[in-house]
């Protein structure tokens, strides 16, 4: 009798798994989990880089620095060469007679001392 009981429950649950042969693996609004989509993107073919990212020209480095120091005359500009972001170095006079150096950031316009 016992066995007969487990039989049955067995049976009866495995009827529902039956039922829905591919719920397991899907979420909401995702298809079948398949090995193309679980392996990653191929990589760029050797020889082809991601383009660079946009680079503020010297131009518009020193437009950066007229908004913040509208009194200051500019001197010279230089971009600093590292490995690091992209900074402009802008040498600037002020109306007083001060040297003052102030970096830009070449990605994102920020200036700052």
């Amino acid at each position: 009798m016992r066995n007969l009981m487990f039989l049955i429950i067995l049976l009866l649950g495995s009827q529902s798994v039956a039922a829905k042969p591919f719920a397991f693996g899907m979420g909401q609004g995702q298809g079948p989990m398949l090995a193309e989509n679980l392996l990653p993107s191929p990589r760029p073919k050797e020889g082809r880089l991601p383009p660079p990212a946009q680079r503020l020209d010297p131009r518009a480095a020193v437009a950066q620095v007229k908004q913040h120091y509208q009194f200051h005359k500019i001197l010279a500009v230089s971009l600093i060469d590292s490995q690091g972001p992209t900074v402009y170095r802008v040498k600037t006079l002020s109306p007083e007679g001060v040297v003052k150096y102030v970096y830009v950031d070449g990605n994102s316009g920020d200036v700052f001392e």
